[in-house]
């Protein structure tokens, strides 16, 4: 499976008829595949060594549904994940993601918040497709 295929399971498993990487801006399958991305940017800078592998997905499970409970604003949600994920610092190329991302959530913070709640497992599991993905490719 490759990362395009991922992102047409993300784009089709949400009800949205669009090709994959050309989810609607206002779309359910928008918000999945920005949170995918989100989280992915968040992993990149988390520690295996730090975490464990045994308690990986489910660190990235809570760390996603805390920041969707708790943020009152888009840096609360990333502070609070980093906080979940004990990321001290944020790669380079994770923070130009998320800085990337933030105009596209900030605006539907409440929306996002409730796709996560509702979907946090299945964007987990996207998400680890994503990742597992590129390190086979």
């Amino acid at each position: 499976m490759t990362t395009s295929t991922t992102a047409a399971t993300v784009t089709a498993a949400s009800d949205v008829a669009t090709p994959a990487g050309e989810a609607r801006a206002d779309g359910p399958a928008d918000l999945a595949e920005l949170t995918v991305r989100w989280l992915d940017a968040l992993l990149a800078s988390a520690s295996i060594e730090r975490i464990g592998s045994a308690n990986w997905w489910p660190r990235a499970t809570s760390a996603l549904a805390t920041a969707a409970a708790t943020a009152e604003s888009y840096p609360h949600a990333v502070s609070e994940a980093c906080r979940k994920l004990e990321i001290d610092v944020l790669s380079l190329s994770s923070a130009e993601l998320l800085a990337e991302l933030e105009p596209q959530l900030v605006p539907r913070m409440r929306e996002w918040s409730t796709c996560i709640e509702r979907d946090a497992p299945y964007l987990v599991a996207m998400t680890r497709l994503r990742r597992s993905d590129r390190s086979t490719a």
